[in-house]
């Protein structure tokens, strides 16, 4: 049991396993909100008030026989980027969600024992704010830590990752990923209950007129079946390779070239079982040793003034703040992609004082 503060009222609560799970899916990761330090959405949309108590009473509604022709649609969300290309997240219809929601309730020990994966640094676990998952790397320090102690004796690092993950997900590899393939289609053929997985396919695939490509991105739902799919080709992988998953993207420590060259080829076989391709333009091996952090990180956090007030507190003076963002800006002309910036601001936003 552990104890976590509830992001609207900051009010300590406590929560076991079960409970925490079951408000994480429904009033905080039900609308996109992975981010750690701000939401996707603005704060005014919030599901805090749609409580695992109204979830189950929309689950059990019986809809009407002419209603249950039809599938539900969902509303596309276009988060603009630093570049201007939009982010497309989704908002799955409430009623939708209700019925994915019940499945994951009634077969969530089942669901988390298939996400189970020693190799992703992203697992369904409880954050103090009451979610399942949030999407940050780690912080600088454990990173390094980590790094340094899967890449010892290594000489060379494949990174690869999944093209256009979520939009790719085949919903019917659920079933492939949890029963496996040939069990699956021995199954379809079966009468009589249906396993939990094939039922989580037909409410995924209900809650997005009823297609079987593609995921919603944005509600922990499509989160917990990319972790079961991901999870079942790192299982193909594992104990063969030394290698780490965030979301879709890997990166193995190899000996040799030639065994990273096999990582990239036994992910790719791996993935195709699941209907899932790389991204040709993000595979690469890296001769090592390398920095850990690309140079611009290095001068950037060299650039930053560390000074504290009489308090201890760290503190930045309005010129400061304007003589660093001018150097960021020069270092941005080499790395276009926002990145600098973004890392930049993160890095004073909360200490400038005026003169």
């Amino acid at each position: 049991m552990k104890e976590f503060t509830n992001p609207v009222s900051n009010i300590a609560v406590f929560h076991n396993e079960e409970r925490h799970f079951l408000e994480a899916l429904t009033r905080w990761n039900y609308f996109p909100n992975q981010k750690d330090s701000a939401t996707e959405l603005p704060p005014c949309f919030s599901t805090s008030r749609y409580t695992p108590e109204i979830a189950d009473e929309l689950a059990n509604t019986n809809p009407s026989q002419e209603r249950k022709k039809y599938w539900f649609d969902l509303v596309e969300y276009k988060a603009t980027r630093f570049n201007n290309v939009p982010r497309v997240l989704s908002l799955i219809h409430p009623l939708a969600y209700a019925r994915v929601y019940s499945n994951l309730k009634k077969n969530r020990v089942e669901i988390l024992g298939s996400m189970k994966d020693d190799n992703s640094v992203i697992t369904a676990e409880q954050h103090n704010d009451g979610r399942m998952f949030i999407m940050n790397y780690e912080d600088h320090e454990t990173k390094t830590k980590n790094t340094l102690e899967i890449s010892f004796g290594a000489s060379f690092r494949a990174h690869a990752d999944v093209a256009n993950c979520f939009g790719s997900i085949y919903t019917h590899s659920l079933e492939w990923a949890v029963q496996g393939y040939e069990k699956a289609k021995e199954r379809l053929q079966e009468r009589g209950e249906k396993h939990w997985s094939s039922t989580l396919d037909i409410m995924l695939r209900n809650a997005k007129r009823n297609e079987t490509s593609g995921l919603p991105v944005g509600p922990s739902s499509s989160s917990i079946a990319v972790e079961i799919v991901l999870a079942a080709v790192d299982r193909e992988l594992a104990g063969k390779f030394r290698f780490v998953r965030y979301i879709d993207d890997y990166t193995a420590y190899c000996e040799t070239h030639i065994q990273a060259q096999e990582f990239i080829r036994a992910l790719s076989i791996a993935l195709s079982r699941y209907r899932l391709t790389l991204n040709l333009s993000k595979t690469k091996i890296t001769e090592l040793p390398e920095p850990l952090v690309d140079s611009w990180v290095t001068k950037l956090a060299n650039a930053t003034p560390w000074r504290t007030d009489s308090n201890g507190a760290l503190t930045l003076f309005t010129h400061e703040a304007i003589n660093f963002l001018d150097y960021a800006v020069h270092l941005n002309k080499d790395v276009p992609d926002g990145s600098v910036l973004k890392l930049a601001a993160g890095l004073i936003c909360h200490r400038a004082q005026g003169d």
